[in-house]
């Protein structure tokens, strides 16, 4: 169970960082004090998923821990 967590964790993270690379490659972008709101969909969406990858991570280690202290 906790191994899925992480699995998904991972992938979403990975899935962040080629957004990510996507934004900054593909369509110039990045945060600037000169350009903060982005028209590109792709910088917003790296965010929800480091996020998202956060919460699995976490939730995945707790599980390990819960487990590993019975």
């Amino acid at each position: 169970m906790a191994s899925k967590f992480i699995i998904l964790g991972i992938a979403a993270l990975l899935c962040a960082g080629a957004s990510m690379l996507v934004e900054m490659f593909v369509f110039g972008g990045g945060v600037s004090p000169n350009r903060i709101v982005q028209e590109s969909f792709f910088l917003p969406l790296s965010f929800i998923l480091l996020l998202i990858s956060g919460a699995f991570l976490i939730i995945g280690a707790m599980i390990k821990v819960a487990k590993a202290s019975h």
